[in-house]
Parts: structure tokens; C-alpha cells; sequence
């Protein structure tokens, strides 16, 4: 149906642009697990682990092809101004989704919030859905302590392991880790409350040196549902209400006009949800 037998060339194909337009539609889509999941399946079945180099390349021309084909109905007179929109947002994503597969650059996000905002829930599903390498403090805090993950440790807000010197050698080494990542162009997730400035600045700082863009995704709720969620969690945090209390009169406010873009999570809504909010901005 589509008039190509005339050419003998035009019945074959590189399956490598096969596997990448699967790969890339589930990139898109949020679910870069499955895609990573479908191209390890099918180079561990066929022993074609050649296609790997081409991979980016050939996801890259998809993405661009899928945004150039969303560019021409955004212009189409015949559709209504609600589709010409829906459709110039699709074609954007296309674009900057064949820009990140060109550019071959990772992504750090900062999550931020106080405890039970639920941005360890949402750094969990970054790391699900998008194949995220997801860096988180109180692992890495007790990690250093020598201390198991799941050991808890009710020290008073700034005290015990919870000093600032602690605090200290505990986000230097995540974003350690993370600009190690970074470098391997992966997409890092640093899962800590990241309250005050001085630490987002060294995560912002870091990510500048590795040459990508970082992003900070406040984490908000009510406070009401802040307790509810600390008084139900199971967890590797040792986070109580009255740790909740002190870091509210504490923190330091993300202000308006920094230089690293900012955007505000409602915790609210699923974790979903707000990984697909986040997606509009990587």
C-alpha cells in the first residue's frame, strides 16, 4: 500500500532503526525501563550487541522524524486551535527527546522537601520508569557510619549523625557519585531534603563541571498529610514528626531568579503523575 515495490532497495532496512523506534516511542512515554528491558532482550537473543553503537543514533532520527510529522498538524488549518497546541507541545518533546539522544549529555535532578514529602517515592519511580541511576543520603549517611540501611538512629535534629559535619561528608559523597554518573551520561537522581542553600549550590555546581543541566524538584504537601505519611512509613529514614517540626523552621526558602530551573512537585498526586510532570522538563 504504500508504493515502494517499484525499488528492490526499499524492502530492507537496518533493524537497529527497528529496535530504537520501539525503544525511543517507550523513552517517550516514561518508561525507559521497558525500553532498556526490550533492547537487552532482544541483543541477548540474537547476539547482536553491534546495533548498541547505532542505538542513539537511530533514536535520535525517530524522535526527530515523530517531531517533524507533530510539526506539520500544529500548521494544519483544518484542526481546531486545541489540537495546533496539543500538537506543537508533542513536536517539542520530539525535538528536545532527539536532542538529548544527540547530544549524548546525562540529567541530574535535585530533589527537594522536607521529610514525608514524598520525594523519595518520586526519586524511586525516576529510577523505575527512566532507568535513573537514584543516589539517596540516608543510605549513603549510614553507609559511611557503618551502619546497615535499615538500622534506625533517633538522634535530635542537628545532632549524632545529623550534624552539619555529617551532613557535610554525607552530600559530598552522593554528589561524588552522582558527577561519576553524569560523566557515564546517565540520568542521576540525588534523593536527599536538600533545606538549604549551601547544599543545593554544591549539587548545582557540580552538575555545571559535568557540562549538564541540573534541575530542582521541590517536593510539597500538606503538613497535615506530612505527618500522616511520617507516622505510617517504613523506611531507611529516621525521620519523626518533631525532626518534620524543626526542619520547617529551618529551612531556607528556594527563592525566585536562581540560575538552575525550579519546579514544585504536589506529592498530592501520584508518584506517576508527577514523574510524567517532571518528563516535560528533562
Amino acid at each position: 500500500y504504500d508504493c515502494i515495490e517499484f525499488n528492490d532497495r526499499f524492502r530492507y532496512g537496518d533493524v537497529a532503526s527497528e529496535v530504537a523506534f520501539l525503544a525511543m516511542d517507550l523513552d517517550r512515554y516514561c518508561r525507559r525501563d521497558l525500553a532498556n528491558t526490550f533492547v537487552s532482550a532482544y541483543v541477548a537473543r540474537t547476539g547482536d550487541d553491534g546495533l548498541l553503537a547505532l542505538l542513539d543514533f537511530y533514536k535520535s532520527y525517530r524522535a526527530f522524524v515523530r517531531g517533524k510529522v507533530e510539526g506539520f498538524r500544529a500548521t494544519d488549518q483544518m484542526a481546531t486551535d486545541e489540537e495546533r497546541e496539543a500538537a506543537t507541545w508533542r513536536a517539542r518533546r520530539y525535538f528536545e527527546l532527539a536532542r538529548s539522544y544527540a547530544t549524548g549529555k546525562g540529567t541530574l535532578v535535585i530533589m527537594s522537601g522536607v521529610s514525608g514529602s514524598g520525594k523519595s517515592r518520586i526519586a524511586a519511580e525516576l529510577g523505575q520508569r527512566l532507568g535513573c541511576t537514584v543516589l539517596a543520603s540516608d543510605i549513603i549517611r549510614k553507609e559511611l557510619a557503618g551502619l546497615s540501611p535499615s538500622e534506625q538512629r533517633h538522634e535530635r535534629y542537628g545532632q549524632g549523625l545529623y550534624s552539619e559535619e555529617w551532613t557535610r561528608r554525607t552530600y559530598s559523597e552522593m554528589i561524588r557519585r552522582g558527577t561519576a554518573a553524569l560523566e557515564d551520561r546517565q540520568c542521576v537522581v540525588l534523593d536527599a531534603a536538600f533545606l538549604f542553600e549551601w547544599e543545593r549550590e554544591e549539587a548545582i555546581q557540580a552538575a555545571e563541571r559535568s557540562g549538564v543541566r541540573p534541575i530542582v524538584a521541590e517536593c510539597t504537601a500538606p503538613y497535615e498529610m506530612l505527618l500522616e505519611r511520617l507516622g505510617n512509613r517504613v523506611s531507611v529514614s529516621d525521620a519523626r514528626p518533631e525532626i518534620l517540626d524543626r526542619q520547617l523552621e529551618t529551612l531556607e526558602p528556594i527563592q525566585k531568579g536562581n540560575q538552575y530551573e525550579h519546579i514544585i512537585l504536589d506529592t498530592r498526586l501520584s508518584p506517576g503523575n508527577n514523574v510524567e510532570e517532571l518528563w516535560k522538563h528533562l
